[in-house]
């Protein structure tokens, strides 16, 4: 697992116990230091970059151990669920992982052998790598392809399935998405 899949793994976990939104996120890495970005490593530097319409660029970290991402969170989010942690579409890069790196938090661990589906206009994605309630591509070759779609598309869905077997879509916007990333490449040279 790469130092980018990790922070991101990290931040998710941290997420899941505040319900702030973007700026929340932020806040979770001030005040809650422990299981979040802090403890796993040792950094204290998040800096929110900017707010691009619907997206929000984040850097953390300086020189090698620097890691970029941007997040947003669903416009609308369906299903049959009662009570469910922060969702976020997150598109991160380091120097271990300079293409990028697409993960979502859905807010619930997942039902195993059920996949997340996103899909980008016409484009469908697996992600297919899951861990708690944070999933990847399954491929990480195809990461670009998803960023190339999210800079193109206008939205982008993912239907996930919860341990429990709640069926949930989350539904996000993709505007600012590419101003958003052009902020996070830049504070971030690769």
């Amino acid at each position: 697992m790469t130092n980018t899949r990790r922070a991101r793994t990290a931040f998710a976990k941290t997420l899941f116990f505040f319900k702030g939104g973007a700026w929340g996120a932020f806040l979770c890495f001030v005040f809650f230091p422990y299981g979040g970005w802090h403890s796993a490593y040792g950094q204290t530097s998040v800096r929110h970059l900017g707010t691009f319409n619907d997206w929000n660029a984040w850097s953390d970290g300086t020189g090698r151990n620097q890691v970029c991402y941007i997040s947003t969170q669903p416009v609308r989010s369906e299903g049959k669920y009662q009570r469910r942690g922060p969702v976020f579409l997150i598109v991160a890069f380091s120097r271990q992982a300079p293409n990028g790196e697409v993960s979502y938090t859905s807010g619930y661990p997942y039902k195993k052998h059920e996949n997340p589906a996103l899909a980008v206009d016409d484009n469908e994605y697996d992600l297919g790598l899951t861990k708690g309630e944070v999933a990847f591509s399954l491929d990480p070759a195809q990461d670009p392809s998803i960023i190339l779609a999210f800079r193109q598309g206008l939205e982008a869905i993912v239907d996930s399935v919860s341990w429990r077997g709640t069926e949930t879509r989350d539904i996000f916007s993709l505007k600012g998405f590419s101003a958003a990333w052009r902020e996070a490449i830049q504070a971030c040279p690769r």
